[in-house]
């Protein structure tokens, strides 16, 4: 087919049938346009020029939550911060534990290496006091190797008590973030151990659920959980959403405040869920699984904190009597002690009976402070099963 242009006609200089060109201003170049081109490519190449374009405005947009998924979300989230703070918390209460343990090893440490030379050196005297006697024909052999047994046996307590001691120095430190040998110094005064409370109160399921964090994490788990079922249900229904803009748009920076350069639009938008239905009513059975599931883990934390708390109350009450046995032969060994120097003093006893009483003294001490730390150390587990404590009577 011929061009649209006018200008062009059959060519009669020739005989075959076809079009040329004629003489045209406004398709070719000529006097019309200077650049020897058609006047349309000349438009073209202006159109690939840069353009500025100024725009102002700004946008919203608003969802209509008419079926409670967004609501929901929130719910969810919120819970899902709770546990995680919670968790946190349980995390501290770990460490603050940990950290009294070991200061409380390193203590008793410290006490039990003080007599464990107390009874060594009391060991070691009744060695040189059979040695003597033995050269005098009072004692025989077989009294000099029991002595040194003694002496090996409370030179190897000590030994394990300096281990012990090094052990819970090193723990302590690393637990507050300090490298081993960072507390040598601070912590080599001796220190007693401190006496274990004088009453512990029943607590009470009700108070569990309140005072300890890893509950409160599964309570919250479960309410995350349950609020992702209402908004994996809502996902079945359509969202609505209501959006506009507003703005100005020119080409010139100057014009921009021309209300003629306005520009607006405002209008619904609408999703609904029409091919989607298996996979979000699968999403909603995974939703109720894991509420399940968080639910089964509630009720196994609070089974479990309640055999804490019961095991640790046990403890106490074993440990309390252990050590009140230990106290007892505590003072049975002391007035010993008292009448073997009475009877030294007197003429009608020896050095070795006081010697050995002594270091019997000594063992019933060691007794004693391993007695009263088993004691401190089920206090702290029971602290820890409380969640760090107990509620006074009035609260």
């Amino acid at each position: 087919m011929p061009p649209a242009c006018r200008n062009w006609g059959p060519r009669r200089a020739i005989r075959a049938s076809g079009w040329a060109r004629r003489d045209c201003s406004r398709c070719w170049g000529g006097a019309g346009s200077g650049t020897g081109q058609p006047a349309f490519l000349v438009g073209i190449g202006g159109l690939t020029q840069g353009t500025d374009l100024y725009q102002v405005g700004f946008d919203a947009s608003w969802e209509l939550d008419l079926f409670g998924r967004v609501r929901r979300s929130v719910e969810q989230a919120h819970a899902q911060v709770a546990a995680q703070v919670a968790r946190q918390g349980d995390a501290r209460l770990t460490l603050q534990g940990d950290v009294v343990r070991a200061y409380l090893q390193w203590r008793a440490a410290q006490a039990l290496l003080d007599l464990a030379g107390e009874v060594a050196a009391a060991r070691a005297r009744a060695v040189v006091l059979r040695a003597f006697q033995r050269r005098l024909g009072l004692a025989d052999g077989t009294d000099v190797d029991l002595a040194r047994a003694a002496l090996v046996r409370a030179q190897g307590q000590a030994a394990g008590f300096q281990r012990q001691a090094g052990q819970a120095l090193n723990r302590l430190a690393i637990l507050t973030g300090q490298p081993p040998g960072a507390l040598d110094g601070p912590l080599v005064a001796v220190r007693p151990l401190p006496d274990p409370p004088p009453r512990v109160p029943v607590v009470l399921p009700a108070a569990l659920a309140r005072l300890r964090p890893d509950i409160r994490a599964a309570e919250a788990d479960l309410h995350a959980a349950t609020a992702g079922i209402g908004a994996a249900v809502a996902q079945l229904y359509p969202d609505i959403t209501l959006s506009g803009q507003v703005g100005q748009r020119t080409l010139t920076l100057g014009s921009l405040a021309d209300w003629g350069n306005t520009f607006y639009q405002f209008g619904p938008a609408i999703s609904l869920p029409l091919f989607q239905g298996g996979r979000l009513r699968a999403a909603i059975r995974l939703a109720r699984a894991r509420q399940q599931e968080a639910a089964l883990a509630y009720r196994q934390r609070v089974l479990d904190a309640l055999g804490e708390v019961e095991d640790a109350l046990v403890a106490l009450r074993t440990d309390g009597a252990a050590r009140e046995s230990d106290r007892a032969a505590m003072a049975s060994v002391t007035d010993r002690l008292a009448l073997a120097r009475t009877r030294y003093r007197d003429g009608t006893g020896d050095a070795l009976a006081v010697l050995d009483a002594r270091a019997e003294l000594g063992g019933a001490g060691q007794d004693d402070i391993q007695a009263r730390l088993a004691v401190l150390l089920d206090v702290v587990a029971l602290c820890k099963a409380t969640g760090g404590g107990w509620p006074e009577a009035g609260d």
